[in-house]
């Protein structure tokens, strides 16, 4: 096949144009979210449930913040 053919440019992926910035993309919203809810020891596959009963919620962050800034101090006596 022919290089120039467009078929064969979207198949390998060979534009002639335009550049792919340096280094990893950004992260997503999700991603950070994701990050956030592991480091306060959040389950993230069940996060959406417990969002719903607003008590439960405000409990379950206050515990997890109050994990995270555990977590941190130690890290920083070390």
């Amino acid at each position: 096949m022919d290089e120039t053919r467009l078929l064969r440019r979207i198949l390998f992926s060979e534009l002639p144009t335009g550049k792919r910035p340096r280094g990893r993309p950004f992260k997503r919203y999700k991603d950070l979210l994701k990050q956030t809810l592991q480091k306060t020891v959040i389950d993230v596959k069940t996060w959406e449930t417990i969002a719903r009963d607003r008590p439960l919620w405000r409990r379950t962050i206050h515990e997890g913040s109050d994990h995270f800034k555990k977590m941190r101090r130690e890290e920083a006596e070390e």
